[in-house]
């Protein structure tokens, strides 16, 4: 009866062992469980002119800003351009961004919920920019203009004058 029992109990862990290990791809398990995960939908642009292809619009920005060498490009379909300056290859540990996007519509694109001190409006290049920051610094800047929203977010802030000089180039 013993030898039954001891038997009984090693099938036992051995299916539950079985079954704790499952051959499927991690994706497929998460999906089974609800929780699968969102592609990323924006598409990396050698140009501008192949973010204009995606996103059906195109889009003005200066060739570089002072301090952030690497520029990055990408677009999301029919809606959003964006591209990045940055003073180090992006996602690398203490990489600082300046990030421009013009998006269809008249929402605000800049991705930005934080709360700042500082919160005015001012008139840009025949436009009214709204600008959020801190200590005399803008960490974001957005408007609208011909049925396209538009954002500027600095990581490390800049100046009004710094903003007012790539409104005027931004189209």
């Amino acid at each position: 009866m013993n030898k039954i029992i001891r038997i009984c109990m090693v099938l036992m862990l051995a299916m539950s062992i079985a079954a704790c290990g499952s051959k499927e791809p991690a994706a497929q398990q998460n999906e089974k469980q609800g929780e699968t995960q969102i592609p990323n939908p924006w598409i990396d642009c050698g140009t501008l002119e192949e973010a204009a292809q995606i996103a059906g619009f195109d889009m003005k920005v200066p060739d570089r800003i002072d301090g952030y060498p690497n520029t990055t490009i990408q677009a999301m379909d029919k809606s959003v351009i964006q591209v990045f300056y940055s003073d180090k290859a992006l996602g690398e540990e203490g990489c600082k961004t300046v990030l421009i996007r013009k998006g269809l519509g008249e929402e605000d694109i800049s991705g930005d919920y934080n709360e700042y001190k500082e919160n005015t409006t001012a008139q840009m290049n025949g436009v009214e920019v709204s600008l959020r920051g801190d200590g005399g610094l803008v960490y974001t800047a957005t408007w609208i203009r011909d049925g396209y929203s538009y954002s500027i977010s600095a990581d490390d802030g800049m100046s009004a004058e710094q903003i007012e000089e790539l409104v005027e180039i931004i189209k």
